[in-house]
C-alpha cells in the first residue's frame, strides 16, 4: 500500500447484476472521505450512505426507460435497489478499511 494515493481520478468497475455496473475510485484519499464524513454525530444513515454515494460512483450504467443515460442524482440515487446500494456500499468501505453495511436486514 503505498503512502499516497497518485492517481484519484483511477477508477475501478463494480459489476452488479443483471450486467449493470458502477465505477469507483481505486483508492480514497483523506480529502475525498470528508466529503461524506458526517458533520455532527446526529447525522443519519441514510444521509451519510446518500453522500458517500454520490461522492464514490463516478460512472454507471443506470438508464431510463428509453435507454438514455441517467445522471448520477441524489433522486437516481434514491431509486436504487437497496442490495445494489449495498454492494456498492460495501465494496467503498472494504477500501477503505471500514466494517460491511447490510441494508438489507
Amino acid at each position: 500500500m503505498s503512502l499516497l494515493v497518485n492517481n484519484p481520478n483511477e477508477t475501478q468497475r463494480v459489476e452488479l447484476p443483471d450486467g449493470e455496473w458502477v465505477d469507483i475510485p481505486k483508492a480514497f484519499t483523506f480529502e475525498m472521505q470528508q466529503q461524506f464524513t458526517p458533520k455532527t454525530k446526529d447525522a443519519d444513515v441514510r444521509e451519510i450512505s446518500q453522500k458517500l454515494l454520490l461522492n464514490a460512483i463516478k460512472a454507471w450504467s443506470a438508464k431510463d426507460e428509453n435507454g438514455v443515460q441517467l445522471p448520477i442524482t441524489p433522486e437516481n440515487i434514491n431509486k436504487l435497489d437497496v442490495r445494489v446500494v449495498s454492494e456498492i456500499l460495501n465494496r467503498v468501505q472494504e477500501m477503505m478499511g471500514l466494517k460491511k453495511t447490510n441494508l438489507q436486514s
